[in-house]
């Protein structure tokens, strides 16, 4: 895990030339924008945004709905 300022971590999966990163705000109430491999995000506060590629965003905990649920689920199934 690397630490990217106080509060916001990144858990970063590397195989070869294969990516995968999670970042994390959690343990503070107040949003935060970090720098991760040259890209700036924005990360609500308690949330988490899911990178496979390490560059794009494809879920944020915090934007997640009733929908977006179901919808995530019907599609594994």
């Amino acid at each position: 895990m690397y630490f990217l300022l106080s509060k916001p971590q990144a858990a970063v999966y590397k195989t070869g030339s294969v990516c995968s990163a999670f970042l994390a705000n959690v343990g503070t109430t107040s949003d935060a924008t970090v720098n991760f491999s040259g890209n700036s995000y924005h990360l609500p506060a308690w949330s988490v945004s899911i990178l496979p590629d390490c560059k794009n965003v494809v879920l944020n905990t915090a934007k997640v709905n009733l929908i977006n649920f179901f919808f995530i689920l019907t599609c594994l199934h």
